[in-house]
């Protein structure tokens, strides 16, 4: 077997076109069902990471917001899950339809097909349906990824908030005096 520089040239180029489908029909599902969380995260990172010393209150907002848009995600996830079953299912019905309908006898020879054939016919009448499903399953997978993501940060955000709080509501006047630690005497 001899591959030519043309050839493999030629498969990468239809590989990267067929990804440029793909991928733009897979980017479109992904952010109808994350662009309110990826708003904020994007917020978060502008008006708290990227500024030297935010105030509590953008700490307490972001946190507030972020909270009850994972709210709302939680919804879209599960309408995510099923559109992936829903589309796994159109799947295995239209793979399964051409397996059946392709078992007929050729009219021509009147030869059965092998059932190499028969899979490779299936697979091939049923591609547009096994890409859907691969784009939703895809979108579930981000989606679920992303909620675990702004949980974290949720987490982040209280553990910041509470540290600021304690660190200004903690005395101005300085500890003087001495004190007994640990059987040790230690003046402040």
């Amino acid at each position: 077997m001899q591959i030519t520089l043309e050839d493999i040239q030629s498969v990468v180029k239809e590989t990267e076109e067929n990804y440029d489908v793909y991928s733009s029909v897979a980017d479109e599902v992904v952010n109808r069902y994350t662009k309110s969380l990826d708003d904020i995260m994007q917020k978060i990172h502008d008006e708290i990471i990227e500024v030297a010393d935010p105030s509590i209150s953008t700490f307490e907002k972001y946190h507030l917001e972020l909270s009850n848009c994972l709210y709302f995600m939680q919804e879209r996830l599960e309408k995510l899950g099923s559109l992936d079953y829903l589309s796994k299912t159109k799947y295995k019905e239209v793979y399964n339809q051409a397996y059946l309908d392709s078992q007929l006898p050729d009219a021509t020879s009147n030869k059965k097909k092998t059932v190499n054939e028969l899979i490779a016919i299936s697979e091939e009448a049923s591609k547009a349906e096994a890409v859907t499903n691969d784009i939703y399953a895809r979108a579930y997978k981000i989606l679920k990824n992303k909620i675990d993501a702004a949980n974290t940060m949720i987490s982040t955000l209280s553990k910041s908030i509470s540290r600021r709080m304690s660190e200004e509501y903690l005395p101005s006047t300085p500890v003087t005096g001495t004190r007994q630690i640990l059987n040790e005497e230690i003046t402040l």
